[in-house]
């Protein structure tokens, strides 16, 4: 099973000052599925579909890099998201599955 990793997750593993830091290092130690970073290059399915997450999420304010995850969620099936940026993740009814595991 694949595994999308947020940036709040990617940047706790490499910055020894962060709160998440030991936590994200030890997560990263176990994860046995496949691991997908968001590039910025996405397909214009991604964009149209980031475009409506922002516009259906208007009042949540969900920012560019986490509607890409998202998108790239369903797009992919991608059911596991590893964040520290819970509350949007939270928020978000993927079109493929009832919600997205995030992890740690």
């Amino acid at each position: 099973m694949t595994a999308l990793i947020d940036t709040s997750f990617l940047l706790a593993t490499v910055a020894p000052h962060d709160q998440n830091h030991a936590l994200a290092r030890e997560a990263l130690r176990t994860i046995k599925s496949g691991q997908r970073i968001a590039a910025p290059v996405l397909t214009d399915s991604d964009y149209t579909r980031m475009d409506a997450i922002m516009r259906q999420y208007r009042d949540a304010r969900f920012d560019l890099a986490d509607a890409a995850q998202m998108a790239l969620a369903e797009r992919l099936d991608v059911r596991q998201v590893y964040t520290f940026d819970r509350r949007d993740f939270r928020l978000f009814k993927p079109a493929h599955c009832d919600a997205l595991d995030l992890l740690p």
